[in-house]
């Protein structure tokens, strides 16, 4: 399963029931450990602008670490 991304704040106003269940699926499936976060890449503590630059951009999937 791969998930692209989901603008919760927009829908927590104006579909809070959907905002609800999705996140107590996410919650459930996180507490069974079947959740497995795709890290694209990680960045010393030195290169923190850097690794925000990369997130501002949109140039990275999954997590940043």
């Amino acid at each position: 399963v791969a998930v692209i991304g989901v603008r919760l704040g927009l829908y927590r106003q104006q579909r809070p029931e959907q905002a609800w269940c999705w996140m107590t699926n996410l919650l459930a499936l996180a507490a069974a450990h079947r959740m497995q976060p795709v890290v694209f890449k990680t960045f010393p503590l030195r290169e923190a602008a850097q690794a925000l630059g990369v997130l501002a951009g949109r140039a990275s999937y999954g997590k940043g670490c």
